[in-house]
């Protein structure tokens, strides 16, 4: 992870670690990628769909996409879900949190 990417304190960095302000976060933008068996996360503050500047992307194989998604729908309220947005089988979710953590 490039630190020069993130602006201020967006992003904390330590080891193999990465916390993100989740508070700043209003959409998640998931796309498959050619295997289907990997997904590209991205997390926005605001999203204009064909400019990608995300707070933090991330690469996860299905396992690890799985247990993202289940924690994410945990901690966020989805409040719209948008799909097939800019190829076929990406999503967007839009979230605020539900809870503090």
């Amino acid at each position: 992870m490039d630190n020069s990417e993130y602006k201020g304190d967006q992003i904390i960095k330590q080891n193999d670690l990465a916390f993100v302000d989740l508070y700043d976060i209003e959409i998640i933008y998931i796309s498959p990628q050619k295997d289907d068996k990997m997904y590209q996360v991205n997390f926005f503050k605001l999203w204009d769909k064909f400019v990608e500047e995300s707070v933090l992307h991330v690469f996860l194989e299905e396992n690890d996409f799985q247990k993202l998604m289940e924690t994410l729908r945990d901690i966020f309220q989805i409040t719209k879900e948008e799909r097939n947005i800019i190829k076929y089988g990406d999503f967007a979710l839009y979230s605020k949190m539900k809870k503090e953590i």
